[in-house]
């Protein structure tokens, strides 16, 4: 099995902000949240990041919405509802929509 630690991943996809990326998780593979650990590095499989790379501005929530519906999803909304604790989270009604089976995790 192929695995891709964050920055493989970012080159993967074809690079941009480096500094940026690294700091936000809401643009990482996963939500940042990885598929496991090998020497002690968060790493993701060929599978996730390949599915992530094609992740567009237009298919954000989509793909959002697809980690929250799967398998683990109340982990990733979880780390939604952390991210969008901050003013300048963009999707804060997004989070909020996806929120109405955990009503303590709704944003105000």
């Amino acid at each position: 099995m192929r695995w891709y630690t964050l920055r493989a991943a970012w080159e993967y996809r074809g690079g941009g902000a480096l500094t940026t990326f690294m700091n936000t998780s809401i643009d990482q593979p996963a939500l940042g949240i990885p598929d496991a650990y090998m020497r002690g590095r968060r790493v993701w499989s060929a599978e996730t990041v390949e599915h992530w790379a094609e992740v567009t501005d237009g298919t954000r929530e989509q793909y959002l919405e697809e980690l929250v519906n799967g398998a683990g999803g109340e982990v990733y909304l979880r780390r939604l509802r952390e991210l969008g604790k901050t003013d300048r989270c963009p999707h804060r009604d997004f989070i909020n929509r996806l929120s109405p089976a955990l009503p303590e995790l709704k944003i105000s």
